[in-house]
């Protein structure tokens, strides 16, 4: 039988501890109906890219997502597909009439 040390232990207690933590505050986010940072994200950059495009500021939208992509290579991703998924999406916000989702979960009480 293998025996767990005291600093393993501890390690144990202070994992579960968060586990708990963490979903004690994803329930009051969900009850609260609080946006997480990628929805509120999502609608920032389907705003932001829908007023570049429709004020035909195409520089300023092109500068914006050169940035973006820089930062996100300077993090490890790989530029030239950050670059695709942001073309993907300004095309999906400003040449599509796409409309954000429901959030069904959130009527439910």
């Amino acid at each position: 039988m293998r025996r767990i040390t005291q600093q393993c232990l501890k390690e144990l207690i202070r994992l579960e501890k968060q586990r708990v933590c963490q979903k004690q505050a994803r329930k009051r986010s969900k009850a609260e109906r609080k946006p997480d940072r990628n929805d509120s994200a999502r609608v920032a950059l389907y705003y932001l890219c829908k007023h570049f495009y429709e004020q035909n500021e195409l520089l300023d939208l092109n500068g914006f997502i050169a940035d973006a992509v820089n930062q996100l290579e300077s993090q490890g991703f790989n530029k030239v597909i950050s670059a695709s998924v942001f073309d993907d999406l300004i095309d999906k916000y400003t040449k599509s009439n796409w409309q954000f989702r429901r959030k069904p979960h959130l009527n439910e009480q």
